[in-house]
């Protein structure tokens, strides 16, 4: 298709990944793959910019097969499970193993102390996690082309996060020793219990909502074009970019169970992709991506766990650790039919994402050892299959200096493990200006 292709060399097509939020997090859906490979940035001294919002709510989740609970009553194994039970039952009867202070300074030190001395019995002491996620994000996309292939761009995203219907529903057995009734355990429950017990330890138990900037990524690359290949490849596009992910986007709120933070709780990280594009058949776009980001170690005030007998979300051990967060691995791929009617697009893709187990080196290793400490399921890493579907209208024409450029999109996750299957929506608009014809 000559006149399309004409177009994609003269105009860059607008929303490559930062644009889309292009951060992999396991509590929302990257919608990638569309206008992430086939954005070219050849075209000398073209500017971008470009404004999304997306948002996306769940009470779904997908937790690992080693997760505590995660088997029916019948003992079959699933996967899907809610938001707050990804890393299996939260265990409560150790809540307080090796960290309660002096038992007889109040009655809730005194409970904890009590429940880590009854023996285990199956279920005991488990509660399931339950919650609902939302989410909403606007993004700033900037992008600025240079010459010979070389361009800079920047996405600046504001986050809103929400936990809410925060609930923990109990498991314990209602026969054995120690069972249901026990009367340690029933004080625990109580709701002015577990909250004056948590806060003791300067924990806030139920929703959680936060707004702000995200992690701000900047980008240096090269792009390069080459038309007409061969007689069955209408174009051939190859990008690369290198960046840093700035840590401005507000971290995990160490005084709620509940919190998230809104981009890499507060590391530097080095983003780097590859992407390519082929066109076939004067409208047909195949496109493929691999990347990563590579994250810089922080010494932080973390939550940290006890006791191996502990999990899920609830820790009241605070110290200060070397948090070494796992590196993120990306692949995708897409098919777009490329300007079947005029301006009009419509793609499919898919996106696989994983990180890398995180470890901690706590300061403290008398109160925190590291092998306890990196034991916690939540520092386990996660990974992420997710598909979207995207259609846009790029209203270019050669020759003029400002074209526009508007699309929807729709993705989610349709596996993985230690995730929220967070079904996201959204749309974009934007416009390129040619300074140089």
């Amino acid at each position: 298709m000559k006149k399309i292709t004409s177009y994609s060399t003269l105009f860059v097509l607008l929303l490559p990944a930062a644009a889309l939020g292009g951060q992999s997090l396991f509590y929302r859906t990257s919608p990638y793959p569309f206008k992430l490979t086939d954005v070219r940035f050849e075209r000398s001294w073209l500017s971008t910019v470009n404004v999304s919002v997306m948002g996306g709510s769940t009470k779904k989740g997908y937790q690992s097969s080693s997760a505590i609970g995660n088997t029916d009553a019948d003992g079959k194994e699933h996967n899907k499970t809610n938001v707050l039970n990804i890393y299996g039952w939260q265990n409560m009867q150790f809540l307080g193993a090796n960290i309660v202070g002096n038992p007889g300074t109040n009655i809730y030190n005194a409970n904890l102390a009590q429940l880590a001395q009854l023996p285990t019995n199956g279920n005991f002491g488990y509660v399931e996690g339950t919650g609902k996620f939302n989410y909403i994000e606007g993004d700033i996309y900037l992008a600025q082309n240079l010459t010979k292939g070389f361009f800079l761009d920047m996405n600046i995203p504001i986050v809103k996060l929400d936990i809410k219907d925060v609930n923990f529903v109990d498991q314990s057995p209602s026969t054995g020793f120690p069972n249901v009734n026990d009367a340690s355990w029933q004080f625990l429950l109580n709701p002015a219990n577990f909250a004056a017990t948590l806060a003791v330890y300067g924990l806030t138990p139920g929703d959680y909502s936060h707004s702000g900037v995200g992690d701000i990524v900047i980008n240096g690359g090269w792009t390069m074009n080459k038309e007409d290949v061969c007689d069955s490849i209408d174009f051939l596009d190859v990008t690369l970019k290198v960046g840093v992910n700035v840590p401005s986007g507000f971290k995990q709120n160490t005084d709620y169970v509940a919190s998230i933070a809104a981009g890499y709780n507060k590391h530097v990280g080095i983003p780097v992709s590859f992407n390519a594009a082929l066109g076939f058949f004067e409208w047909v776009t195949l496109g493929a991506h691999v990347g990563g980001t590579f994250f810089v170690n922080k010494t932080q005030t973390l939550r940290m766990q006890t006791s191996t007998a502990q999990n899920g979300w609830i820790k009241l051990g605070l110290g200060e650790a070397k948090s070494d967060m796992g590196n993120i691995f990306e692949a995708g791929a897409y098919i777009k039919a490329d300007h079947v009617m005029k301006g009009f697009s419509l793609g499919f893709g898919y996106l696989f994402g994983r990180q890398s187990k995180t470890t901690l080196t706590p300061v403290d290793l008398v109160k925190f050892p590291s092998a306890v400490v990196n034991n916690d399921s939540m520092l386990a890493g996660w990974n992420s299959h997710a598909i979207s579907v995207q259609a846009d209208y790029d209203f270019a024409k050669e020759g003029r200096r400002f074209n526009p450029n508007i699309g929807i999109f729709y993705s989610q996750p349709v596996a993985g493990k230690r995730i929220f299957r967070t079904m996201t929506g959204g749309g974009y608009a934007g416009v390129n200006v040619a300074w140089d014809f």
